[in-house]
C-alpha cells in the first residue's frame, strides 16, 4: 500500500501489525514474513521466520544492512502458524523492533527525516494479516483490520 500518509517521517513513526502465516508451502521447511516501510530514501525491512531459520535472514534500515549469519538475529525466530504481534518504532534516533511486546532488535541511527511513502508486507506462501496501525508520537495516521 503505497499512499499519502501526510506528515509521516522515518524519525517519528510507529508501525504494528498482526500476522499469521498459512503454513508450510512444499520443500520450503521455513516460514517466513517480510515486513517493509518504504519511504524517501529507501526501504526499512525486517523479517519473521521459524527460529531455526535464522541465518538466513537480514535487516535494512537507514542504510545498515544486519546478516542473520554474522549477527544475532535470533529475535526474529517465532512460531509464524499463529498470530505475531509485530511492531517497529524510530524514535529519538533509535529503531527498535517487537514481537508480541517484546523488544527483539535495537540500534541507534543517524537523524534522518524522510517521508513514509508505503508498506508492504509480504509471506513465504500465504498469509493474514489484520489490525495495521502507523502513526506517530502524536496519532495514529493509518488503521486497518483487514
Amino acid at each position: 500500500m503505497v499512499k499519502d500518509f501526510g506528515e509521516l517521517y522515518t524519525d517519528d513513526f510507529k508501525f504494528s501489525a498482526m500476522l499469521r502465516n498459512n503454513g508450510k508451502y512444499g520443500r520450503n521447511l521455513c516460514q517466513m514474513a517480510q515486513v517493509v516501510i518504504l519511504h524517501e530514501d529507501g526501504p526499512i525491512r525486517f523479517p519473521l521466520t521459524d527460529k531455526g531459520c535464522i541465518s538466513n535472514i537480514s535487516l535494512y534500515a537507514f542504510g545498515k544492512e544486519i546478516n542473520g549469519k554474522k549477527a544475532d538475529l535470533s529475535g526474529f525466530g517465532t512460531n509464524l502458524e499463529n498470530y505475531v504481534k509485530v511492531e517497529c518504532i524510530s524514535k529519538d534516533q533509535g529503531f527498535t523492533v517487537l514481537l508480541n511486546d517484546n523488544p527483539v532488535y535495537s540500534f541507534d541511527v543517524s537523524y534522518m527525516h524522510k517521508r513514509i511513502l508505503g508498506i508492504y508486507i509480504y509471506f513465504q506462501g500465504g498469509g493474514v494479516i489484520k489490525n495495521v496501525v502507523l502513526g506517530n508520537s502524536g496519532s495514529k495516521v493509518y488503521t486497518s483490520d483487514f
